[in-house]
């Protein structure tokens, strides 16, 4: 065991001494200390939104990361056989100079890291394979680049209140959560972010109003979709479906909150608003989700996987 450890040893340092050798290997050695520089921060705040805010985007980040890897890796063959100009070389180390070199400058920001690290990784695939990997793999390049950012959601949701301004979607969630909450007997009343009972009343935030889980089902579906090898239109019908699903389920999610602040009291209220709560919500919307889901995709899966067998 020891001679086979040894061995393995010794192949990864010949390794490392050929890539060291290079001009490239060693911007390529540049880009991987960027990574690392970037790596417990890129960690810490998916551990945070999953654990603590109760989000289900890391499904998207190691979907992106895994399928994006995936495919240039079935495709390596051909990779190998893509040699960079000299200006697309020169181009893509100026890249990763440039982002590694402004990376301990954006420490304060975990977005602007994420994009510094991005651009990086765009350095190393144009200096390594030059601009044919991004015209015949657009897709799992564009998947690598997606699972850098750790907080999708969090964007998405920052862009659509720039969007529509200030409660926009709470402000609806509010009034649906109203009438919901009325048929079951609560004399509740909608204002503007806040739905009102006799007892108390709670505020619908930017959380609560079930954007970031139509953001991750929509991912979700469309990672499925790809993994299965689905036609765009069905990819597309796939995300719609869950959409509409997560801000439904979110009514009842809505009702459920309003009870644990008005008549519960406050550890009710932080179970089910935060993390364990969340992640009890998603788990529930995922397994709805995938039995929708799954009429919709399956016979066309079945067929693709046909089609290849041929």
């Amino acid at each position: 065991m020891a001679i086979l450890n040894s061995g393995k040893h010794q192949k990864i340092k010949n390794l490392l001494i050929k890539y060291l050798s290079t001009y490239h290997g060693r911007f390529l050695a540049l880009g991987l200390i960027a990574a690392l520089i970037y790596l417990p921060t890129y960690l810490f705040i998916l551990w945070r939104t999953t654990f603590i805010d109760g989000k289900s985007t890391v499904i998207l980040n190691l979907g992106f990361l895994h399928l994006g890897i995936t495919q240039l890796w079935q495709h390596r063959s051909q990779l190998s056989q893509q040699r960079p100009h000299e200006d697309e070389r020169f181009v893509g180390h100026f890249l990763i100079s440039c982002g590694a070199l402004s990376l301990p400058f954006c420490l304060e920001s975990a977005s602007l890291q994420a994009f510094v690290v991005m651009l990086v990784l765009g350095g190393v695939l144009y200096s390594s394979f030059g601009m044919q990997v991004f015209k015949n793999f657009p897709l799992s390049c564009g998947m690598l680049f997606a699972s850098v950012y750790p907080d999708w959601a969090f964007l998405s949701n920052y862009i659509f209140h720039f969007l529509t301004g200030p409660n926009f979607l709470e402000n609806i969630m509010a009034v649906v959560g109203k009438h919901a909450l009325t048929l079951i007997g609560q004399p509740a009343i909608a204002e503007g972010p806040y739905i009102n009972l006799p007892t108390g009343s709670v505020l619908i935030g930017s959380g609560c109003t079930g954007f970031d889980m139509a953001f991750s089902i929509a991912g979700f579906s469309f990672l499925m979709g790809i993994w299965m090898k689905q036609p765009w239109t069905r990819i597309a019908i796939g995300m719609f479906f869950g959409i509409v699903l997560a801000f439904i389920l979110n009514i009842p999610r809505i009702m459920l909150l309003t009870f644990a602040v008005v008549y519960w009291g406050k550890d009710a209220f932080e179970f089910w608003h935060g993390g364990w709560g969340g992640q009890i919500f998603a788990g529930v919307l995922f397994t709805v989700y995938y039995y929708i889901l799954m009429p919709i995709y399956k016979s066309d899966f079945s067929l693709s996987k046909s089609k290849e067998v041929k």
